[in-house]
């Protein structure tokens, strides 16, 4: 089994994965997308529930992300600074969209597209780059070569099952983010992909269970180089 890079880039058993889970998803979307666009549509009180926002891409380069609109008329994204499930720019039922994902299932086209990848580092703005950068100078650097530019974004990822359960903005969070990515740039495999899914899925639905063959926090917090390591 493929493990790491040799995983991530584009190996057979990376696009069989993001294909499989495409056409599960795509069931789910019968339902979830109508339902997602009427949610945003109410929501963001427009007839055009889709909204498209530049996001960095595999290699740096940027790809217009697709996302169900769910904040006010006349507010715009790119004030933008990392929110969350909770956007003081959302209307009420805009932040119930967001808390339960549905925002994020249009994105399933930007994995047919190519653009993204069923799992992977999320995709960041450029403010969101300046926050990691200047709240981990540290981290940074290694973040960006071995996380960032050679893997597509993902629909689904790691750190974001580790980063919610820190206060938002905070070094903790940017920090355990990276280490997040970091880990699993070095460790991807099926196996690794398969679990993400399975862990991120109660956590769409508001449960913050333990994970599943996954390192812990505290693993990736306390041993944090060791876990970092390459395997061999």
């Amino acid at each position: 089994m493929k493990v790491g890079e040799s995983y991530v880039r584009d190996s057979w058993e990376k696009q069989a994965f993001d294909r499989a889970a495409v056409v599960g998803m795509a069931a789910v979307g019968i339902v979830g997308l109508p339902l997602g666009a009427a949610l945003s549509c109410a929501a963001s009180r427009v007839w055009n529930p889709i909204f498209r926002q530049p996001r960095h891409g595999l290699n740096g380069e940027y790809f217009d992300v697709t996302k169900y609109r769910t904040i006010h008329p006349g507010r715009t994204a790119d004030d933008y600074v990392s929110y969350g499930t909770y956007d003081p720019r959302a209307t009420r039922l805009g932040n119930l969209v967001r808390r339960s994902h549905l925002d994020e299932m249009p994105q399933i086209w930007d994995i047919l597209r190519g653009k993204m990848s069923v799992v992977g580092p999320r995709p960041l703005q450029n403010a969101n780059l300046k926050q990691y950068r200047d709240n981990v100078p540290d981290l940074y650097d290694e973040w960006y070569e071995v996380a960032c530019l050679p893997l597509k974004p993902g629909l689904f990822c790691l750190s974001g099952l580790y980063r919610c359960r820190f206060p938002q903005h905070s070094d903790e969070a940017y920090r355990i983010s990276m280490m997040g990515d970091l880990w699993y740039a070095r460790n991807a495999s099926l196996l690794v992909d398969a679990q993400i899914m399975a862990d991120t899925l109660p956590y769409m639905l508001g449960s913050q269970t333990g994970l599943t063959g996954l390192p812990t926090i505290e693993e990736i917090m306390g041993r944090g180089e060791e876990l970092l390591v390459t395997p061999q």
